[in-house]
């Protein structure tokens, strides 16, 4: 889901030229409205670009909107924006995830890839039903496979070898639905059509309704149904609001290492959390996209050292061989069985092109915490945070509203007490990771 469409070109080529880039709306584009899922930063539109934007359109990427995301980012879900529920492509009664929800969401092509399936696999070369996408939802809200979907077509329009425009209208008509999907292509007025009508209606469409051409009405399909607006998007990450949208979505999301990509220009959450990262459709796209938005950023960004360096990511795509994995035993020991099961089988994999994936453990991730940022603080966004909280504190939503409370209760009754005791544990448990990481 977009909040706000925008064609903004880069450079002429480059390592993104040809691709069309969604930016989560946390992230500051010059010139483009911001809202942050939130009704107090409403009106705000910040005059600069946040760093990766600026390395996405000098190497060719083209802007092309500002995707949904939860209300100041602070939930899990996809329920909380201001503008609206994001809902999951593949089941439109569950979420997608948060809070970089809009991001994954554009990105998915679930319904393209069962439309080519389906029209390349399971009709004849004359006749073809497109009720079932939308028109006809199948049942549980799932995309039917093959060989189910041969006998939801002949429950719905009869034995599909004697498909008839005559049966599948009288279906239209029963159902209240037009037949080539409200959505897709709406009949005029938004009425549903009655003979002879419809036949001129279908023959408009299509072609000739005597010579029904399969090849003229899959291109209508794809053109509108498919979900994939966007080649790759910029998400953000604090608590896995680029994990969990990219898992329930079907596509690839990566939370990079703490401070590989600068925050710089990006609505921060609390900044030892703070992460940006890529979302695309696939594992090179997404090693490709990290590629360009990595690197130092001139010390605006405090947590990035001097001397990092990018290696060129999308080069070592194939090559597992001598790469050491760990699996973090802290990490595993609060989530759920299944999950668990899921995630090392996963990891496992990774053996067979030659990687070396053994256990590992290291006892204070849990208690690690973080210190105050000294990297850019961008004013007009900062201004209108403050403007917003203290005109619109109502319009917030439930989870900011139980966040701001808890932080409040916290600070009168225990001032900066365990931030401090976190702040003191952090040196130690960044040695214990350093250590662990040497013996990988």
């Amino acid at each position: 889901m977009r909040y706000w469409r925008c064609d903004i070109k880069g450079s002429e080529d480059g390592k993104l030229a040809g691709k069309t880039i969604g930016i989560k709306d946390n992230v500051a584009v010059a010139g483009v409205p911001m809202m942050n899922g939130s009704k107090t930063l409403e009106g705000y539109t910040p005059e600069f670009d946040a760093t990766v934007v600026t390395r996405i359109l000098d190497v060719g990427g083209r802007i092309v909107g500002k995707t949904n995301c939860e209300d100041l980012c602070c939930s899990g879900s996809s329920w909380s924006s201001s503008t609206g529920p994001v809902r999951n492509p593949y089941d439109k009664t569950r979420t997608t995830g948060g809070s970089s929800s809009g991001s994954a969401l554009l990105l998915d092509d679930s319904k393209e890839k069962y439309a080519k399936k389906f029209f390349n696999t399971h009709l004849s070369d004359e006749r073809v039903n497109l009720t079932v996408l939308d028109s006809h939802p199948v049942p549980n809200n799932k995309f039917l496979k093959p060989p189910d979907i041969d006998d939801y077509i002949e429950d719905l329009v009869g034995d599909k070898k004697s498909f008839s425009l005559i049966k599948l209208q009288d279906q239209a008509l029963k159902h209240k639905v037009d037949w080539v999907s409200p959505d897709s292509h709406p009949v005029p007025n938004n009425k549903f059509l009655k003979p002879p009508d419809i036949d001129d209606y279908i023959e408009d469409l299509v072609g000739d309704k005597k010579s029904f051409s399969l090849i003229k009405l899959q291109d209508q399909a794809l053109k509108h149904v498919a979900r994939g607006e966007v080649d790759m998007t910029i998400g953000g990450d604090q608590g896995g609001s680029i994990r969990m949208p990219a898992s329930w979505c079907g596509v690839v999301g990566m939370k990079p290492s703490w401070g590989l990509v600068p925050y710089t220009g990006a609505m921060s959450v609390e900044y030892t959390v703070d992460h940006l990262g890529p979302i695309t459709k696939t594992v090179e796209n997404c090693a490709l996209f990290l590629e360009v938005i990595a690197g130092y950023d001139d010390g605006r960004d405090a947590r990035q050292p001097a001397n990092l360096t990018i290696p060129e990511y999308s080069s070592l795509m194939n090559n597992a061989e001598r790469r050491s994995i760990g699996l973090l035993k802290e990490g595993f020991e609060n989530a759920d069985k299944g999950i668990r099961e899921l995630v090392r089988a996963a990891a496992l994999q990774l053996q067979e092109p030659g990687a070396v994936v053994e256990d590992t453990s290291i006892p204070l991730h849990s208690d690690g915490n973080g210190y105050m940022s000294k990297s850019y603080y961008p004013l007009s966004m900062q201004e209108a945070m403050a403007r917003g909280r203290h005109l619109r504190p109502y319009d917030l939503s439930v989870k900011c509203k139980m966040y701001f409370t808890f932080s409040e209760y916290m600070n009168r009754h225990y001032q900066t007490k365990f931030y401090s005791k976190g702040q003191n544990l952090n040196p130690f448990v960044n040695a214990s990771l350093q250590q662990c990481l040497t013996t990988l």
